[in-house]
């Protein structure tokens, strides 16, 4: 079986950003997680920005099948928007590679537009999918109107600062704790 080389790459460098952050991302250090000559990365990547969008986009290929793997399982708006907010507490954890990773993406997307688009269709897809179950949910009873979390944006804005707080101030931070309580608005 052939060995798909760009997917190891694009592995070890989403590991690399998950430990060391945009600091310890280059070709070399790529290529030595790989096992591999630093000119093979050159080769798929041949620019830092390259790589950077490249592993930008295999995060949210990442991000986006955990999301659909969570929502699989759950037919209703409730179960939907509980299955939201279950993700976002898995990227809560301190060990979350992802979130380390994106946290990194949103620093370099201040200078750079093409991952700042990345992210922004991010966001929006996000968004758009939550603002679906909210919809259906309001009309089944299942989500209180009254909510400020019945708007898409400030969800998600919620849940992206929840998770930039677990990763600063670490275990004293009980995101689990504050999901519920939007949970508890949210939900009816």
């Amino acid at each position: 079986m052939a060995v798909d080389r760009k997917e190891q790459i694009l592995a070890a460098a989403y590991e690399i950003v998950g430990l060391e952050g945009l600091e310890g991302l280059h070709a070399r250090s790529v290529a030595a997680k790989v096992g591999i000559n630093h000119a093979a990365v050159h080769y798929y990547y041949p620019k830092r920005l390259d790589l950077l969008a490249a592993v930008t986009s295999y995060a949210m290929t990442r991000f986006m099948r955990d999301r659909d793997k969570l929502l699989s399982g759950a037919n209703n708006p409730g179960p939907k928007l509980e299955a939201h907010l279950a993700l976002a507490e898995v990227y809560c954890k301190p060990n979350s590679r992802f979130l380390k990773n994106w946290v990194s993406f949103f620093v370099a997307a201040i200078t750079e537009e093409s991952l700042r688009n990345t992210l922004s269709d991010h966001l929006k897809d996000w968004a758009s999918t939550m603002k679906t179950d909210i919809e259906s949910g309001s009309k089944t009873g299942v989500v209180r109107r009254a909510s400020p979390f019945v708007n898409p944006e400030l969800l998600l804005a919620s849940l992206i600062g929840l998770m930039l707080m677990s990763q600063t101030l670490g275990e004293s931070f009980d995101a689990g704790e504050r999901l519920d309580l939007i949970a508890g608005s949210l939900l009816a």
